[in-house]
């Protein structure tokens, strides 16, 4: 019995998964997500070792003043002329960095969470960009609102052609409501392209990561052809970033 459960658990690891398609032509896209720490103590590090991923889109979570502050000495405010950002001091730090025009964006509370909900105008396609940082749970209280604030996301943002969610969301793909959220039609990028077995924290202890917390979730008409994961100095979580192709505007109904 417990061989099979084990098996059962093991299968989303081992298997790659279903990549999608994008129809002819798609647009390519350089997408990262990186975890910097809002407490962080190499925020200059932090900062070149993110400009260095050359992303087109870079999502950041736990953005702090700090890391904010090394990222405009690094050049990453010419790098990335569209942005949309809140380091209110604590965790719930985020930002969105784009090489493309953000045509439209909005950062709003999610219980105790932020969303930044933003579509970038990539060579006329528009993509909807939605970065996510659900805060974990560690008691009662708060493990009610991590999961209020996933069941938010999930309420909020579909798996609609052109769309990627990602950043931090505290779940492995074992949890029950990360799960529901995958059941909507979202593919895991990760394990879309069989690397459902690298790891994303804790990156600062002792040892290898032992989980995966942070994601890229993608929606029809989005698929991931590579996926590589980076340490970030002075951050828990390792980044990872994302080669995309994107079905271009007008190609589907």
């Amino acid at each position: 019995g417990i061989v099979v459960a084990l098996a059962v658990l093991a299968v989303p690891l081992v298997v790659q998964g279903d990549r999608g398609s994008t129809g002819p032509d798609p647009v390519r896209l350089r997408v990262a997500h990186a975890n910097t720490y809002y407490r962080t103590v190499e925020p200059d590090a932090a900062a070149r070792t993110v400009l260095a991923f050359e992303a087109d889109v870079l999502a950041v979570t736990e953005y702090s003043w700090q890391f904010g502050a090394a990222f405009e000495r690094a050049g990453g405010d010419e790098r990335y002329p569209y942005a949309e950002r809140r380091s209110p001091g604590d965790r719930n730090g985020i930002a969105l960095f784009s090489r493309y025009p953000i045509v439209e964006a909005e950062i709003t509370p999610v219980h105790r969470s932020m969303l930044v909900d933003a579509t970038v105008s990539v060579d006329g396609t528009p993509v909807r960009v939605v970065v996510a940082h659900p805060l974990p749970g560690v008691d009662r209280e708060s493990l009610a609102a991590w999961s209020a604030d996933l069941a938010a996301i999930d309420e909020r943002v579909d798996p609609d052609p052109r769309t990627v969610l990602l950043g931090d969301f505290n779940a492995s793909w074992w949890h029950p409501l990360f799960r529901d959220l995958l059941d909507e039609g979202w593919v895991d990028a990760h394990e879309s392209v069989g690397r459902a077995t690298s790891m994303s924290w804790p990156n600062d202890l002792p040892g290898p990561a032992f989980v995966r917390i942070d994601h890229a979730l993608l929606g029809t008409g989005v698929v991931a052809d590579a996926v590589r994961d980076v340490d970030v100095p002075g951050s828990d979580h390792r980044a990872f970033v994302l080669e995309l192709a994107v079905e271009r505007s007008g190609t589907s109904g």
